[in-house]
């Protein structure tokens, strides 16, 4: 079938093709890139919350007051992406929770267990990671350069996805605009070089002809 098509065609199809995987190869390296971005941007969000509640959490660990570790951890209900936050002392009892309203205490339960984990497998310090459905901060505590508590958080990937789908769709729609666009110009373009040579080519094919005429007599 495309042996058929005339070389003016021909070309536009090859551009096409050419344009085509030009743009895919471009839009999935944006689109790594951006993934990359919004989860170190992720991670570091919730790591300077991790930080804020932590500064206010001292003096209630120094006091094992848990009455002030829930009042402290209350206020992330103002973030809907936090669905789990739990802060231990240094013997690694916990003193306060705080778990969003849609997370039952299974739930808290099992991601608590999760994270406790991830806190031994890890070195004695700040860690934090990434999964398929959330990404978590697991934040030391001290006082005094000795430690009194940890605090865990929670948080699932949303927004992340959120901005990842609506950047896959902006994508998109640019390239497939940028595809037709340039297929429009290149098929103009196509008249343009090649009409002379066409031209010429019916010229002689004429002319071809007219001798044949004129040797048949």
């Amino acid at each position: 079938m495309f042996d058929k098509l005339s070389i003016r065609t021909k070309l536009v199809v090859l551009l096409g093709l050419s344009l085509g995987l030009g743009l895919c190869v471009s839009s999935a390296v944006a689109l790594y890139s951006t993934f990359a971005a919004e989860r170190q941007s992720s991670l570091r969000a919730l790591h300077q919350i991790a930080a804020i509640t932590s500064e206010n959490m001292r003096a209630a660990l120094a006091f094992h007051d848990a009455q002030s570790a829930a009042n402290i951890l209350a206020p992330l209900h103002t973030n809907p992406h936090i669905r789990y936050a739990f802060v231990e002392d240094e013997k690694g009892l916990l003193l306060g929770q705080y778990r969003a309203s849609a997370t039952t205490e299974p739930e808290a339960a099992g991601w608590r267990k999760a994270l406790q984990q991830a806190e031994a497998a890890g070195p004695d310090g700040l860690r934090q990671g990434m999964e398929h459905d959330h990404h978590y901060v697991i934040y030391p505590i001290d006082f005094d350069g000795k430690r009194i508590g940890t605090l865990s958080l929670r948080a699932d990937n949303q927004a992340m996805y959120a901005k990842m789908r609506q950047f896959v769709v902006l994508q998109g729609g640019a390239s497939v605009l940028i595809l037709v666009g340039l297929l429009l110009l290149s098929w103009r373009l196509q008249l343009i070089f090649t009409r002379p040579i066409l031209e010429l080519l019916d010229g002689m094919l004429t002319g071809g002809e007219i001798k044949k005429e004129w040797a048949a007599r």
